[in-house]
């Protein structure tokens, strides 16, 4: 959980470009990047901050079981492979109720597709892991 915390410090000083202050997060000498995997100093630019950050979220959350944060923060970075679905769809029931119709979404031939209020449903396929086509 403390680690979670300083990748989110540190994801949200990237995000706001204070690089300096997010480099600090991730090369604290209390960081598990450093005590237990005794690696060198992160880079206070985007792009090594980035690729930091993405490294440690794979290392140290996405070990630690379930998938909705690795999930979420590869959503939030534009990561996700192209056509997955980018959020949670309504159940076939409450449509049913309401009178909307059935629907299904994702898949490679939907990347980048736009939701029902102009949201991005799927993914555009920018992400670490490119979709086969």
């Amino acid at each position: 959980m403390a680690e979670e915390t300083r990748l989110l410090r540190a994801e949200a000083k990237y995000w706001l470009k204070d690089y300096d202050g997010a480099a600090a997060e991730l090369n604290a000498s209390t960081a598990s990047r450093k005590q237990k995997g005794g690696l060198p100093d992160v880079i206070a630019n985007a792009s090594a901050l980035r690729d930091a950050i993405h490294y440690e979220y794979a290392i140290e959350i996405d070990g630690a079981g379930g998938t909705f944060v690795p999930f979420s923060f590869m959503r939030r970075n534009d990561l996700l492979q192209g056509g997955t679905p980018t959020q949670f769809p309504i159940p076939q029931i409450q449509l049913e109720l309401i009178g909307e119709p059935v629907y299904t979404f994702g898949g490679n031939e939907s990347a980048g597709e736009k939701g029902k209020f102009g949201e991005l449903g799927t993914a555009r396929d920018n992400g670490w892991k490119p979709a086969s086509k």
